[in-house]
C-alpha cells in the first residue's frame, strides 16, 4: 500500500463532483433569486409610473371637460398595462383632484399583484406658490 492511498482517502473519492455539483445549484438558485427581485422592483416602477400617468390623465380631463375623467384615466390605464382599482374626483379649496389606484397586470411572485396610488390635482390661478408670480 502506497503511503498516499489510505483507506480515509480513498472514502473521499468523488468528493469534488459533488462539491462542483452543489456549487452549481447553489449558483443557479442565487441567480433565480436576483432574477425575480429585479423582475419585482421593475413591476413595482411600472405600477407607481402608472398610477402617475393616470392621476394626470384624469386631471388634465377634468380641466378640458372633454370626457369623464375616470373614463379618460381607464383609457390610460390600458396604454400602461395597469387596471384602475379605484378612481376619485374630489374638489377642495385649492381646486379639483383626481384620486387613483392602479393595480400591476404581471405578478411578482411572491409579493402577487403589486398596488400603486397617485394624485393629481388643477390648482387656480393666485392659490399656492407661484402667486406671487401673477402680474
Amino acid at each position: 500500500m502506497s503511503p498516499c492511498r489510505t483507506p480515509l482517502l480513498r472514502a473521499e473519492d468523488g468528493a469534488a463532483a459533488v462539491a462542483a455539483v452543489a456549487l452549481s445549484v447553489l449558483i443557479a438558485v442565487g441567480v433565480g433569486v436576483v432574477g425575480q427581485a429585479g423582475r419585482t422592483a421593475v413591476l413595482a416602477q411600472r405600477t407607481a409610473a402608472g398610477a402617475d400617468l393616470v392621476a394626470l390623465a384624469a386631471a388634465e380631463a377634468i380641466g378640458a371637460f372633454a370626457e369623464d375623467p375616470c373614463v379618460r384615466a381607464a383609457g390610460i390605464a390600458a396604454a400602461n398595462e395597469v387596471d384602475v382599482a379605484s378612481c376619485t374626483i374630489r374638489y377642495t379649496g385649492e381646486g379639483p383632484e383626481a384620486l387613483v389606484t392602479v393595480r400591476s397586470r404581471g405578478r411578482a411572485w411572491p409579493l402577487g399583484v403589486r398596488v400603486s396610488s397617485a394624485r393629481a390635482g388643477l390648482r387656480p390661478l393666485g392659490i399656492g406658490e407661484d402667486a406671487d408670480r401673477l402680474p
